[in-house]
């Protein structure tokens, strides 16, 4: 009994002492340094949909040169077929389609040319890239990776 008279009391005390004392709030050098740091933030992110910087927004595909854009389609389709030989080693057999891969990439077509062969083939801006697993990956990419890179243009 005696403890819950004084936990009471305590409470009442607390309760009149925040009663009195007022809103907290203090000098106003938080609100200042909020403000201080909101407005930047704000006018950088206005600044970043208006402007639409590549360094945040990644290059604008309309911009990328011809050269870059050969070279991203002959690295995709270096890759693609780097995903393929893996489940020809995984599976001893080709996929017989995209579906079996498990993507449908827009513009790149797939063949099964023998049981261990396949050809990956795209058509970009009227010329033919043809990408035959038989062959050596540096003959196909070329200096694709260092244009990637940006070494190169």
């Amino acid at each position: 009994m005696a403890l819950r008279d004084v936990l009471t009391h305590a409470v009442e005390v607390e309760k009149e002492s925040r009663k009195h004392a007022g809103p907290p709030g203090g000098s106003g050098t938080g609100r200042m340094v909020l403000l201080m740091l909101s407005v930047p933030a704000l006018a950088f992110s206005v600044y970043s949909f208006v402007a639409r910087p590549e360094f945040i927004w990644g290059a604008n595909p309309a911009n990328v040169s011809a050269v870059r854009q050969d070279a991203n389609l002959r690295f995709t389709m270096f890759l693609l077929s780097q995903r393929i030989r893996s489940q020809f080693k995984a599976r001893g057999r080709l996929p017989a389609s995209w579906a079996e891969v498990g993507e449908t990439p827009k513009g790149i077509t797939y063949t099964v040319v023998s049981d261990s062969v396949f050809e990956l083939r795209a058509d970009e801006r009227n010329q033919v890239l043809v990408l035959r697993s038989n062959e050596p990956p540096k003959q196909f990419l070329g200096d694709a990776p260092s244009v990637i890179a940006g070494r190169s243009q």
